[in-house]
């Protein structure tokens, strides 16, 4: 998963308070850059030990994650 992806940007856009906006967004986009850089440098590490099947397996763990967290936002008022 990838913190800076559309959904999450729409969802902080719409949720933010207007003072923060910007702010709440270049915090997210950067934090989005950084799990980028480690994911691929953990993603190399893993696959070379455990193989790339299972490697990629571990990055759904993020989008199961990022889809509960949206269906949670989702059922708050």
């Amino acid at each position: 998963m990838v913190a800076d992806s559309a959904q999450l940007s729409t969802t902080l856009t719409e949720l933010s308070d207007d003072d923060y906006r910007g702010t709440a967004l270049a915090f997210q986009t950067g934090i989005g850059f950084l799990l980028t850089i480690a994911l691929i440098r953990f993603l190399t590490v893993m696959a070379d030990s455990v193989g790339w099947g299972l490697a990629f397996a571990v990055l759904a763990i993020g989008r199961i994650l990022r889809t509960a967290a949206m269906l949670r936002l989702w059922a708050l008022p």
